[in-house]
């Protein structure tokens, strides 16, 4: 049995404007993976749904067993809410990460995998925070 916990942000310089999306994966506590992706001009909501749906095809792709749990950490009280249904989605940008999130999770859920969703405030999710400010620090201004 495996533990992972996954930290996803997503986050963009003007609202919309350039944006980036990143995630950490700790197994059994310790770091085992990390990426990011610059999308260029997004909303930061949806730079924070990215994040999710990386993190989900990257767990989608590795060998989990029915044992394993997983959980889902991200800054994003928006998105936690909406994917938990305390929220609702009116935006049609957002409904189609939400509808892709959704779908990646039932695939996990499908394969017996047990997993929640987590807010926690930004100090719980320093890491991919940090990763991608490095990747936006990296965008030349004038880049669209």
């Amino acid at each position: 049995m495996s533990s992972y916990l996954v930290i996803s942000d997503g986050g963009s310089r003007g609202n919309p404007g350039p944006a980036a999306s990143a995630f950490v994966v700790f197994q059994n506590s310790k770091q085992s993976f990390m990426a990011g992706f610059y999308w260029g001009e997004r909303t930061n909501n949806q730079a924070e749904y990215l994040a999710l749906i990386m993190a989900l095809e990257w767990l989608k792709g590795e060998d989990l067993s029915s044992r394993d749990e997983v959980t889902l950490r991200s800054d994003s009280e928006l998105m936690i809410k909406q994917l938990t249904g305390k929220y609702k989605v009116k935006s049609p940008q957002i409904r189609i990460l939400f509808e892709k999130s959704r779908q990646l999770l039932q695939d996990l859920s499908q394969r017996g995998i047990s997993f929640r969703l987590e807010h926690k405030l930004r100090q719980h999710t320093y890491l991919a925070d940090s990763l991608l400010n490095k990747i936006l620090d990296l965008v030349p201004e004038n880049r669209e």
